[in-house]
Formats: C-alpha cells, sequence, structure tokens
C-alpha cells in the first residue's frame, strides 16, 4: 500500500520537474505572444533570448531528417551565419560537438541550445515563442515531451487590424482590398489549429486570453504561475521589465493625447460598420466560442454565400500550403528562402534586441551610387538604415554604371536580367520597393514590371514617386495614354510614397484611395553629414583663377535648359568678367555630348566653364560649400536636394520657379535667360542679405520614416529629434 509520505514525495517530484520543464508561448502573430514571453523572462530563472527560435517551421523543414550527419552539419552551418545564433551569445563550438553527436530532430537542436545557455546565463530553465511553432505543437511534444504549452489567443478583429496593418497576410489577386478579411481567416485557421492540438495535450497544454492579461495581470498571471510551477511575481515583472513589458510593440503606437497603451477592443474605433459586419460575418461563430461579444447583425443575421466560400477557398489554401511545408520536399524551398532572409541579419548585434516580429525582406530598385545624384543618395541612406535595425534589404541598380557587378547592389545586364532578378527576389520573399517618376518611359516600364510581379505573387510593390508637378508624364488629368498608364501603375502597386503633400494630392486625383498614399519628404538630416576632403587639382585651379564660381548640377537632357543656361552665363559675364561656372553631375555616357556641346563655344566661353562628370558626396559638398552660388535649371524636380543642402549650408540659390521651391531660394521664370541673369546680380548685389536670410530649416528625419513606412512599422514623428 502506499503511504502519504510516498504520495506526497512523487507530488513534489512532479511539481520540481514541471518547474524546470521548457515553456512555449504560442499564438496566431499579433496576439501578445513576445509580451507574456518577456514576462515570463522578467520573472526570472528563464534563459533570456530575445529572439524567435525557428526550429520547427524553418529550421527542420530546411534541412530535413537531422538523425542523418550530413543534414545537421548543414544545419549548423546556416543557423551560425543566421541572427537565431547571434543573439544566443554562444560561441559555436559550445554547441557544436554535441549537436553533431546527440541531435536527431529539432527538439534536441533546441535542446541543447537552451541548455547551453542556460548553463551560460546560470539559469534552470528555458522559454521559447515563436508564433509560427502554434502550428507544430504535435511535433514539439513529440521531440520535447516535457514541454509546456502556453496558447495566448487575442480578439480577431484586433489581430485582423493589426496584420492588415502589418500587410503580414495577402489575398489572393482577385481579392485586392480584402486584406483585413484575409487576416481575419488567418487568424481564425491558425488558432483553432492550435487548440486542436491543444485537446491532445491534457494538462501540459493553457489557453490564456490576451484581454485576460491586460485587464488583471495579477489574477492572469497567478494562474498561469500554476500551471508551469513557477511563482510569476508581477512586482519583479514590471521591475525588470525586458523588451515589450516596458516597451510595447503595437502597430498602433501610444494614444496620441494622453500616451496610454489602449491595445484591447481598437476595433471600436478602427473598423466601419461595414469592415465590421463583414469581419464577424466571416469569423463570427469562432469569436463567439471564445467568449467574444459580437455586434447584433453578426449574432442575428446568415453569413452571405460569397463569405462562405471565401472561408472556404483561403482554409484549403493555408491548409494546402502547411501540408506542402510539413509533409513534402517543398518545405525545403519554403524555408530555404526563410532561413537565407534570416542570414542577412547575422551582424545585427548593435540592433534593437527585441525581435518582436520577424524582420523585413526589401528590394529596392532604383538609382544607386555611384553617380552621387539625390535619389542614389536617399535609396543608400535608407538600405543603410533598414540593415542597421536588423532587416534585410538589397538594392537592384538600374541608373548608369548597373552592368558593373558590385558586392553593395545587385546589378542589372539587360531587360529580360532585369525581370528575371525581380521574380528571384520576389519568390525568395523580398517585397519590392521601386522608385520612379513621370520623366521617363523606360522607367515607368520597369515599374510596371515590379508592381505586375507583385500583384502576381500577392505581395504588391511598394512604389516610391519622386519628382513634382511638372513632369512630362505627370500629372496629367486628361484622358491621354499618359494619364491611363499612371492611373493604371498607381492602381497595382500597393502602398506609395511621394515626396510632398501637393504630390500626394496629384496622386489621388487618378481615383487612388487616400490611404494608401503617404507623403515622406525626401531630404533629411543626414544628407548634410560629410568629411571635408581635398579637390582635384583642376578644381581648385578654377577657384583660384574665378573669384566667384557658381555651381549647377545638370543632365545632358531637355529639362536641364542647358541652351537657356548657356546664354544665361553669356549675358551674366557681360556685367561679371571674373565669373566662373561649373556643371557637375553629366553621367559616363552623357559626357561625350557635354563635350561636344562646349566644344562649339568661343574661347571665352570655354575658359569660364568647369565641366565635370561625377563627384562623391563628400568632394560635391566640399564643392558646394566653397562656391559663391548654386543655379538649379530643371523645374520638373520640385524640391531638390542639392537646394536644401545648399541652404542649409549658406550657400544663396537661384533656381527655376516650379511652385515648390523652399524659402530663401530667389526663382527665376525657367525659359527666360534674361531673368536668370536678373536674379543672379540681385543675390550678387545683396549677397549678405540673402545670405542672412538663409535661415536653415530643422528637418524631420526623413530617412528613419521612409525606413519606416518599408518596413511595416508605424511611421515616427521626429520633427523634434
Amino acid at each position: 500500500m502506499e503511504t502519504t509520505e510516498t504520495t506526497i514525495t512523487a507530488a513534489e517530484t512532479r511539481a520540481n520537474r514541471r518547474s524546470k520543464a521548457p515553456v512555449f508561448v504560442l499564438g496566431c502573430p499579433r496576439s501578445g505572444t513576445t509580451w507574456l514571453y518577456h514576462m515570463l523572462l522578467s520573472a526570472g530563472n528563464f534563459v533570456v533570448y530575445r529572439a524567435e527560435s525557428q526550429v520547427f517551421n524553418l529550421l527542420e523543414p530546411r534541412f530535413g531528417d537531422l538523425a542523418i550527419a550530413r543534414n545537421r552539419k548543414r544545419m549548423l552551418e546556416a543557423w551560425e551565419h543566421s541572427s537565431l545564433f547571434t543573439k544566443t551569445g554562444l560561441e559555436a563550438g559550445q554547441v557544436e560537438e554535441e549537436v553533431m553527436a546527440h541531435c536527431e530532430n529539432a527538439g534536441d537542436f533546441l535542446r541543447i541550445v537552451m541548455e547551453a545557455m542556460a548553463r551560460q546565463q546560470g539559469m534552470e530553465r528555458w522559454a521559447d515563442c515563436t508564433p509560427d511553432h502554434l502550428l507544430a505543437m504535435r511535433r514539439i511534444k513529440q521531440t520535447i515531451p516535457n514541454a509546456l504549452i502556453i496558447h495566448i489567443i487575442r480578439d480577431g478583429r484586433d489581430v485582423s487590424l493589426s496584420l492588415e496593418r502589418q500587410h503580414w497576410i495577402q489575398p489572393f489577386p482577385w481579392d485586392h482590398g480584402k486584406e483585413l478579411l484575409t487576416a481575419a481567416l488567418y487568424w481564425e485557421w491558425v488558432v483553432n489549429k492550435g487548440r486542436e492540438s491543444g485537446r491532445a495535450m491534457g494538462n501540459d497544454y493553457r489557453e490564456v486570453r490576451y484581454e485576460d492579461l491586460v485587464a488583471s495581470p495579477r489574477a492572469t498571471l497567478a494562474t498561469l504561475g500554476q500551471f508551469i510551477g513557477q511563482d510569476l511575481d508581477y512586482d519583479r515583472i514590471e521591475r525588470v521589465g525586458i523588451g515589450s513589458v516596458s516597451r510595447p510593440n503595437s502597430s498602433f503606437g501610444r494614444d496620441s493625447r494622453s500616451g496610454d497603451f489602449k491595445p484591447v477592443a481598437r476595433w471600436r474605433s478602427g473598423l466601419s460598420d461595414r469592415r465590421l459586419e463583414d469581419v464577424e460575418g466571416l469569423v463570427g461563430g469562432t469569436l463567439a466560442s471564445l467568449g467574444y461579444e459580437l455586434g447584433e447583425k453578426a449574432s442575428s443575421s446568415r453569413v452571405p454565400a460569397h463569405l462562405r466560400r471565401m472561408r472556404t477557398l483561403y482554409q484549403f489554401h493555408f491548409n494546402t500550403k502547411l501540408k506542402l511545408k510539413t509533409e513534402t520536399p517543398l518545405g525545403q524551398v519554403f524555408a530555404s528562402r526563410d532561413l537565407d532572409f534570416l542570414g542577412g541579419c547575422a551582424e545585427g548585434s548593435n540592433l534593437t534586441p527585441d525581435p518582436v516580429r520577424e524582420p523585413a525582406r526589401v528590394l529596392q530598385i532604383g538609382n544607386y551610387p555611384p553617380p552621387m545624384c539625390g535619389w542614389a543618395i536617399q535609396l543608400k541612406l535608407v538600405t543603410d538604415e533598414l540593415r542597421r535595425r536588423g532587416h534585410t534589404c538589397e538594392v537592384l541598380k538600374i541608373n548608369e554604371g548597373r552592368q558593373i557587378k558590385s558586392s553593395e547592389y545587385v546589378d542589372v545586364q539587360s531587360g529580360p536580367d532585369y525581370v528575371k532578378k525581380i521574380w528571384r527576389y520576389t519568390l525568395q520573399g523580398y517585397r519590392l520597393n521601386v522608385h520612379v517618376n513621370g520623366m521617363s518611359k523606360k522607367g515607368y516600364w520597369l515599374a510596371m514590371a515590379a508592381a505586375l510581379t507583385g500583384r502576381m505573387v500577392n505581395r504588391p510593390t511598394l512604389l516610391t514617386f519622386h519628382g513634382g508637378l511638372s513632369q512630362d508624364y505627370f500629372p496629367r488629368h486628361d484622358r491621354s495614354l499618359a494619364h491611363l498608364a499612371f492611373a493604371g501603375l498607381f492602381r497595382m502597386a500597393g502602398d506609395i510614397a511621394c515626396d510632398s503633400a501637393p504630390i500626394r494630392d496629384a496622386i489621388l486625383t487618378y481615383g487612388i484611395r487616400p490611404d494608401k498614399v503617404v507623403s515622406i519628404g525626401t531630404f533629411s538630416p543626414q544628407y548634410l553629414q560629410f568629411d571635408r576632403v581635398a579637390l582635384p587639382e583642376a578644381v581648385e585651379d578654377f577657384l583660384r583663377r574665378h573669384p566667384r564660381v557658381f555651381l549647377s548640377y545638370v543632365s545632358f537632357r531637355p529639362e536641364y535648359r542647358l541652351d537657356v543656361l548657356r546664354e544665361g552665363m553669356r549675358l551674366y559675364r557681360q556685367q561679371d568678367p571674373g565669373a566662373g561656372f561649373v556643371w557637375l553631375g553629366f553621367p559616363g555616357k552623357e559626357m561625350p555630348a557635354a563635350e561636344k556641346f562646349v566644344s562649339e563655344w568661343s574661347a571665352e566661353e570655354r575658359e569660364s566653364l568647369l565641366l565635370l562628370g561625377n563627384l562623391t558626396h563628400d568632394q560635391f559638398l566640399t564643392l558646394l560649400s566653397r562656391c559663391f552660388m548654386y543655379l538649379r535649371t530643371p523645374a520638373c524636380d520640385g524640391v531638390a536636394a542639392s537646394v536644401l543642402e545648399s541652404l542649409a549650408l549658406g550657400i544663396p540659390v537661384v533656381a527655376s520657379e516650379n511652385g515648390r521651391r523652399p524659402k530663401g531660394v530667389v526663382p527665376y521664370d525657367d525659359l527666360s535667360a534674361a531673368d536668370m541673369v536678373e536674379k543672379l546680380r540681385f543675390v550678387r548685389a545683396h549677397y549678405d542679405q540673402v545670405k542672412a536670410g538663409l535661415q536653415p530649416d530643422l528637418y524631420d528625419d526623413n530617412v528613419a520614416r521612409m525606413a519606416d513606412w518599408l518596413a511595416g512599422d508605424p511611421m515616427r514623428d521626429t520633427s523634434s529629434q
């Protein structure tokens, strides 16, 4: 007969085992998994690993049977070149030997890694919070029998709003505009999958409502503490405040008026009556079964047939994709692209260590230096910022030098090569971001090819639109081919970013939804960060010979009005013979035409002009800071970066009038050489007064805002930074 003492000892043994068992915090993305996981870490005794392990959903599908030594070796090599490894804080040798000797599956690998971290950190247990592991619960229990599963469930209406905002779940092409409904269907599918698996796990599975954790954190954590066999002291958790405990991860930010974090029932203000009715019509049954209150229409009306068909189709799609990934060799394809993506983050040790969601993958398509034009500078700065944050960002270079191979960008050898590469990156999971303006037919077709590709894979291409309101093909308010072409491009693209509010207003006249277009200025304080460098001797000699030098950034294209510029220079030198002019910025392919154009001038004209190709950004700003004035000729550019750089450096600017020149610029009629000369004379005559009026603006950090937009993050207010 079993004694009371024996019974007590057995119960203590079970409790002790439970208090050291690994804990998996799982749930649909945007349901609070990271927040609850960081609460566990803040409670103490858990290994601090501020990342998602991705073992069951990524590593095992990619490398197959880990009982095979060559698969383990391949997995180790890939893992050690990814952010999954760098964020462990381990040295490779701390796990390699044991993995090669004793690892036969994903559970073994995760246990080996986490136990190595536990020894290093002096902790007794570990936890994991990869949301996609909710779909791998059976495999988790099969390979880690003592695992405890916490399934956090959040109101599907709030989750859908957040997923829609983050562009995580893309609808089929014919369901464009139904991103919210697609996200709701995904929430329903993944939550029900998790609950179905959890029912087979008995006392090792526990559900918790996100709303309960927000409203009653002490009571909810006390219940969870009993489940995992550890005291979850809320006061300690708040005091330690790891990650999102002290800095909530929200796609909506804090309330702009009160500063409060209000994450519950956002759908009440975020969904119109019609959108709410559609969401509840689709997933109302699941919401009700989980205890969430529905609106009167949802509880009393029959689900429309088109919504029933939509649910059936997407459930089939989600189930099929899961089956292909976990039960067929195609799983290696899905997981391979994800692992390649994570590999790009391996050097992110200086990044924000709160991996609240997977980093973004972006392929930027546009101008990249050299040469250092305004577009190229912005693209480079934004690319560097995305990489600094831990995102993966590659650049497909389409300007001059695109055929030169380089580790800094992806080269383009031809039109077919361009198409092949945008498809290759799209199939690897990258989101395309194509840069375009209304001045180039070729640029338009490159953008349209990218937009079509994005639509075909249900990942709409992001469009960055540059330029002003005086472009050859934009804006057009007639029924011209140009109008129809850009209307089609704007509709085909996903979200659109442009340089200013007037450009946004012009895009909206094409029938584009206001919520699809955002205005983000191009210029940013980073443009002014440069080192003064030595200039080429030819430049130094020209500066010595001319007491007043006028700099123009030009190109051998009609919009730069070189004939008008030449005539203006001739007329102005009649009053100021010591003046010299620098023409900077000609791409290599345009330089012969520019030289031929100048060779036909008189000797006096040629002596007054220095013709340059491209300089580096440091050289350009060094030269600009030593010039007397900046002369800007094209009217199609809107607000040019070089104009703003000049003003910030205290260099007076005379520029063609286009309705968007910033304060301090002296404008002239872009077709009138006489008016140009009159304005140059005015600035010279009132030079000190003009310079004194150049009060530098406090520019927003638009590089950060553009990076936010590309990564799908809430755009910050940078005006006070």
